[in-house]
């Protein structure tokens, strides 16, 4: 039966919807979800819905004689921002305002050639994207919408490609990391507006890029000291270096850097505690070790996954005794603790929870982990270990599981795509208004009622809907044992002396909904 926690199981929003779960296919704009799916009648395009089933239906037809795949779905202000595959089979820049009609190209770099979009970001109302063309290699290119305002920056490298990568909009500046053309390896540029220049700020093998308020945080190599934790205001040539946590020239191999309040937490490698939790305090400028969680020179925790919820960082480390696990800090040493040993261990074998796709919300911070025997599901957590646990379990097939993601907030409900059956649209409730006079949609265990359970020589399967369902009931690798049918309404004894003993799942469909439940037989 379908596991559910703190808030209400999760719903289906539109049953005969296919969901893709590939990277950046979703995207809010206010109250509205995007994403890329098809239901039969269409195939891979964009999709909306506010969380209901008649607010969800597909945006366009880009492509008429196939699938667009629509990918890198980008919100520029209320606009959305996508690239996709046209009638000729050439991967095109469109701009939609969550309407068939105003859904329209913008711009194809190369009529010519098979290019590619990446990198799609918003800043100061623009986008920008990374993109190939022959003759000009990898640059940076910017588009208010329009397809005459749609060009590249700047070819920074003549020469060669100069690849611009972790996109990061200051205040409405593009900071971006790319080819010093000049000394080789990478470093900072910005540029700003429509018709802007780029500027280079400086560094040298810059990686790991964020901001905060007034400051890009970034590592970068300094001579003497390799690559540590470095800042900059955003000017050209202000690169100063923070830390040299790893003394002398070596470096310190730093990632994941995330600020929570005046804090910000990384991972750092040290010679004497391996790579562990580090914190920078940015009102007092001190640098500490915040925990050798994993304790000695040899052993690491590797911090994983870092998010700020309600003031603490939570993240994913492995202790060295119960493996990748939900852990949180206040950023002291006694306030650094592992949350919720979700996947307990069991004969001295360490398993892992490998907790991650976090999602804050006001009141919980969902996430996915794999408890070792319901498979990759959906959790929550409250910031207490009493208040971590898992939401549902989506898809109870063993150790398979729904493996839940693309996560946003709308209305009362956070709306996700995850695994059942297929890949599918579900919604879950997480505040309690009302939605009087709203058509609901189809409950993952509306359909019927299983019992007893565990089973012996039968079991009863009692329907929750007048409409036939069809069952079908598989072995734990999916291969089907019998099927048949059940009308009006009625109960229903299932012969089941002819099953041996062990796990076995039924399925039962009705054309507009289904419903997936295990049961043993003893």
């Amino acid at each position: 039966m379908v596991y559910t926690g703190l808030c209400q199981e999760p719903e289906i929003i539109l049953n005969d919807l296919l969901v893709s779960n590939a990277y950046k296919t979703c995207e809010r704009i206010d109250s509205i979800y995007y994403f890329v799916g098809h239901n039969g009648d269409y195939d891979q395009e964009i999709w909306r819905t506010n969380g209901t089933p008649e607010g969800t239906y597909r945006v366009a037809n880009v492509h008429l004689g196939g699938s667009a795949w629509p990918g890198e779905l980008t919100r520029v202000d209320d606009k959305l921002f996508f690239m996709a595959t046209d009638d000729n089979g050439s991967e095109q820049l469109y701009l939609s305002d969550g309407t068939e009609e105003g859904t329209q190209w913008v711009f194809d770099v190369d009529p010519d050639a098979q290019e590619q979009y990446h990198m799609l970001t918003a800043s100061g109302g623009l986008l920008y994207f990374r993109t190939t063309r022959p003759q000009i290699f990898t640059e940076l290119w910017v588009s208010d919408g329009t397809t005459e305002n749609t060009h590249m920056v700047a070819d920074i490298c003549e020469d060669w490609p100069s690849y611009p990568h972790e996109l990061t909009d200051f205040n409405g500046s593009m900071v971006f990391i790319a080819e010093d053309c000049n000394t080789g390896g990478e470093t900072l540029y910005s540029t700003t507006g429509i018709n802007g220049t780029v500027s280079q700020l400086g560094g040298y093998l810059v990686r790991a890029l964020m901001c905060t308020e007034d400051h890009l945080y970034f590592v970068s190599n300094h001579e003497d000291y390799g690559s540590e934790l470095s800042a900059s205001v955003g000017g050209a040539a202000d690169v100063t270096r923070i830390s040299d946590i790893n003394p002398g020239e070596y470096s310190s191999d730093i990632y994941h850097i995330t600020q929570v309040g005046s804090t910000l937490f990384f991972r750092a490698y040290e010679p004497d505690h391996g790579s562990e939790l580090w914190s920078y305090n940015l009102s007092t400028a001190t640098i500490q070790l915040v925990k050798d969680i994993n304790p000695g020179a040899f052993n690491s925790s590797f911090p994983d996954q870092l998010i700020n919820y309600k003031g603490k960082l939570f993240f994913k480390a492995n202790d060295g005794v119960h493996g990748d696990e939900l852990w949180i800090s206040d950023g002291t040493e006694e306030g650094t603790f592992m949350l919720k040993n979700i996947s307990e261990e069991q004969d001295e074998i360490i398993y892992h929870s490998y907790p991650g796709k976090f999602f804050a919300t006001e009141d919980l911070l969902y996430f996915v982990a794999n408890d070792g025997i319901h498979g990759p599901e959906l959790w929550q957590t409250d910031g207490t270990a009493e208040g971590t646990e898992m939401t549902a379990d989506i898809w109870p097939s063993g150790a398979e599981g729904s493996d839940p993601g693309g996560f946003a907030e709308i209305g009362d409900y956070l709306v996700f795509n995850a695994w059942y059956g297929k890949r599918t649209l579900l919604r879950l409730k997480i505040h309690n208004t009302s939605t009087v006079g709203v058509d609901e949609p189809v409950s993952l265990t509306s359909l019927f009622q299983l019992y007893p359970n565990p089973a012996q020589s039968s079991i009863i399967i009692e329907p929750g809907t007048s409409v036939e369902i069809h069952y079908q009931i598989l072995d734990i690798s999916g291969r089907e044992i019998m099927n048949g049918s059940v009308r009006d309404g009625s109960k229903t004894r299932l012969d089941l002396s002819s099953l041996r003993s062990g796990l076995y799942l039924i399925r039962g469909e009705t054309g507009q909904a289904s419903q997936t439940m295990k049961f043993t037989v003893e």
